[in-house]
């Protein structure tokens, strides 16, 4: 992208053609230009210096200041071609994302073309593909360290990753990627309903036929066997609900009376010994 870019400006160059894109700036040469064109006071003011989606580098840069005269407000320039376009008031109800401590020019030593090729040589080694870059060049919190946050636009407009580098330094301190090991794609389409088998191969195929001739074979066996056994009075199994056969069915056998003891015999009387008789 970077080398279609370069050859898109030599050309527009050698026709003569002029606008953004051969008039396009960097970070700090536009921040150069609010210092000559508004005054030192009011670049000394600035507390962010952004651009959004630089094919490279973006086409305008806006710049937001601590207003001059009214504490808590704050003032926003855009600079495009060596000039500022537009001047006007940030809302009050945004005043509060710029509070932070403004930019010292001094400690502003990486400009964004450096950054760029930190973000690309990053993005390349995780093989992210990104198509543009969003700015933005502002103080840490809760400190004087200026820092370029870069987020990596991709074909589709999605962040792709985000990295923070140094712009004293120009180090990489943080970087994140939302679609880590992957270059910008459409989403996979979803797979097929109801895939067609693929075909067996030739021996896989007669491994198949063997075995299923051999599952019916034993299929026929048991059906035959289980026929032979359900026509079998007394066999080892009788057909679920259909019973013995009628030919066999016979009345069950009366239940004997249980035996009775027999009679016990009267008692025999005891013999006593004649009584003796007295004569008179």
């Amino acid at each position: 992208m970077k080398t279609i870019i370069r050859i898109a400006g030599a050309v527009a160059l050698l026709l003569g053609v002029s606008g953004p894109l051969v008039a396009q700036q960097t970070g700090l040469e536009a921040l150069g230009v609010l210092r000559r064109t508004v005054g030192t006071p009011a670049a000394d003011r600035v507390v962010l210096l952004s651009g959004r989606l630089g094919a490279e580098q973006p086409a305008v840069w806006r710049l937001v200041a601590r207003h001059p005269a009214h504490a808590g407000h704050f003032l926003e320039y855009q600079v495009q071609g060596g000039r500022v376009i537009s001047e006007s008031a940030v809302p009050i109800t945004e005043s509060v994302t710029y509070a932070r401590a403004p930019l010292t020019r001094t400690k502003l030593r990486v400009d964004s073309p450096v950054v760029f090729w930190r973000a690309d040589t990053e993005a390349k080694k995780a093989r992210i593909g990104f198509d543009a870059v969003d700015y933005a060049l502002r103080n840490a919190e809760f400190s004087t360290k200026p820092v370029w946050v870069v987020r990596l636009i991709g074909q589709r407009g999605a962040t792709v990753g985000e990295l923070a580098v140094s712009a004293e330094t120009g180090n990489v301190l943080r970087r994140t990627w939302f679609e880590a090991g992957r270059q910008d794609r459409p989403p996979p389409a979803p797979p097929a309903r109801g895939p067609a088998p693929a075909a067996l191969s030739g021996t896989a195929q007669q491994a198949w036929e063997g075995t299923r001739s051999g599952v019916r074979h034993g299929t026929r066996a048991v059906q035959s066997g289980l026929s032979k056994a359900s026509t079998t009075v007394g066999g080892w199994l009788i057909r679920a609900g259909g019973g013995v056969p009628p030919s066999s069915q016979t009345a069950p056998a009366p239940i004997p009376a249980p035996a009775r003891a027999p009679a016990a015999a009267p008692p025999v009387p005891r013999a006593t010994a004649p009584s003796e008789s007295r004569w008179p």
